[in-house]
Formats: structure tokens, sequence, C-alpha cells
């Protein structure tokens, strides 16, 4: 089990036992995720003791996710946020991070979570690498290597 994993369990058994044993007068955790699988995943977990919303569409490329003032309202009611991680979102999270002043969800708070924490990571040569973004172009003239993973 992975970490995302075990801290959607912690919190949702959290909830749970806090408010002994009933769920029917208690607000669901506000989960926001990067992509939409994230977002199932949180769902999968958590059940009615989550809502959770994704910023990134499907089809969308979570690396150039175009920012908007209605990501930082969810951001900012948020009490947990999850991120692929590896700098899938660098062009877009940090930024959301920082607008929405949210202390539960900032990096390095009990609330913001790297989904790629506990799961292998492979490495990946340049000539291997097909991505093309713009923040990633100095990695690619740099030679590299990469670290990713695969969900």
């Amino acid at each position: 089990m992975n970490a995302f994993t075990r801290c959607l369990i912690a919190v949702a058994l959290s909830l749970f036992f806090v408010g002994g044993g009933t769920t029917l007068a208690r607000p669901r955790v506000q989960v926001v995720t990067t992509t939409q699988d994230l977002a199932d995943i949180a769902r999968e977990v958590g059940g009615d003791l989550v809502e959770a919303t994704a910023i990134a569409k499907g089809y969308q490329d979570p690396h150039q996710v175009e920012t908007k003032p209605s990501y930082i309202m969810k951001l900012q009611k948020a009490d947990l946020f999850v991120e692929l991680g590896l700098d899938m979102e660098v062009g877009f999270a940090p930024s959301l991070l920082g607008s929405s002043r949210n202390g539960k969800i900032q990096r390095g708070s009990p609330g913001f979570v790297d989904a790629y924490q506990g799961v292998p990571l492979m490495e990946v040569r340049p000539r291997q690498w097909h991505h093309h973004s713009p923040q990633y172009r100095s990695r690619l003239e740099a030679g590299g290597p990469f670290q990713c993973f695969h969900l």
C-alpha cells in the first residue's frame, strides 16, 4: 500500500472515529487532486467521507494546465491536496498552492500528498523521454537522467 492510500485511509478512519462512528452530520473531507485519476482513487478510498475534485481534466496535459481563479477557491477550502509529484505539475501546482494561502495543504504540511511517495521509480534516459514541455527542455539538453513512475 503506498503513502497516498495510507494517508486517505487514515483521514477517513480518523473522521469516522472522532465522530463516534456516525457520518450523517459531519462535513466531508475536501480533497483536491491534480488529475482525475487521483480524484477517482480518493473517492474509492474515502467513499462517503470525502468529496474529491480534480484540477486537470482527462484531456489536458498535466504539465501545462491553465490556472483559473476557481481552482484557487477550491484549494482554499481543501483539507487535502494530492499531486502525482516528480515535477509533473510544476507548471501550475506551486502557484495555485501559494495563491490559495491554505496552510493545511502546503508542501510539507499533513494535508499535502505526493502520490509518488512509496512507488518504485524507474530511471529513464533522455533519448527515451518523449515529452516536449518547455520546462523539461533544459533537462533534456543537460542529459538527464529522469525518474518517473507509472500508475
